[in-house]
């Protein structure tokens, strides 16, 4: 069977993307099923273009580890622009959790922009927490970010198992890759949605810790009393500031050891 009219270049993006698609690592085997969808007898020569990244001249540098967190929405379960859909419970993320980098429009070519910190689903919707790395480049979208200029993300990923349908490909479950922030997304939902300080953060991760910890256990009080002990002997050699700032030390102690109990 020939290929219909503009079949190849169909096939082409599907195997390959483009600007406003995802980075699917499709496997031999799949190649093979989407050659016959297009009624291709071979696998078209092709490459994925990238976008090259803007030059914003001046940087406001705060990027690196212990920078500003940014939260995004990076997949949905709607219909995407390209006719697909993606089962949000069909995420496979272990595997990207252990080298959780994050791109430039999935151009695995240069060096990563920054890292993931956390990814989630959260209802219908996949979402992620990273920083920018202290490089040029990633500082200069991260202030396109801060502008809002660039807002939104896509996801590279490798499928699973998956289906044809009228509009296009619904994935039922794929092992995530990368993500990327991009220029134009294949999901319109794929947006960031905050961005806060590692120090609000911080503050935050202790609020949740207190809430879910909830009345302190024997060795917290131990480990509280200790720390009041400390706080006297300390105060009574020391100037009233000396003393409030040892004991916002101690107390910042405390949050930590309530953390990793939680953990």
């Amino acid at each position: 069977m020939a290929a219909r009219p503009g079949a190849i270049a169909a096939l082409q993006r599907r195997i390959y993307g483009g600007e406003g698609t995802h980075a699917i690592r499709w496997a031999p085997d799949q190649v093979a099923r989407l050659c016959a969808r297009y009624g291709a007898t071979r696998v078209p020569a092709g490459r994925r273009t990238v976008s090259s990244v803007p030059d914003v001249g001046t940087i406001r540098k705060s990027g690196g580890y212990g920078g500003r967190l940014h939260q995004f929405t990076i997949s949905t379960g709607s219909l995407d622009r390209e006719g697909d859909t993606i089962a949000p419970a069909g995420w496979d993320i272990a595997g990207y959790l252990k080298n959780p980098v994050v791109l430039w429009a999935h151009d695995s070519r240069q060096l990563p922009i920054g890292t993931a910190t956390n990814v989630w689903r959260e209802g219908n919707a996949l979402k992620a927490k990273m920083y920018f790395a202290n490089t040029p480049v990633a500082q200069q979208i991260e202030q396109l970010l801060d502008d809002r200029v660039l807002r939104a993300t896509s996801v590279g990923f490798a499928p699973k198992t998956f289906a044809f349908s009228t509009s296009g490909i619904n994935f039922f479950e794929q092992e995530l890759l990368e993500f990327s922030v991009v220029p134009v997304p294949a999901n319109a939902d794929a947006l960031l949605e905050a961005t806060t300080s590692a120090k609000d953060q911080r503050a935050l991760d202790v609020m949740a810790v207190r809430v879910r910890v909830g009345s302190p256990t024997a060795a917290q009080r131990k480990r509280q009393r200790q720390l009041d002990v400390v706080l006297l002997n300390h105060t009574k050699n020391t100037s009233r500031d000396e003393a409030l700032k040892a004991k916002r030390r101690h107390e910042r102690e405390a949050d930590v050891a309530r953390l990793r109990l939680w953990r």
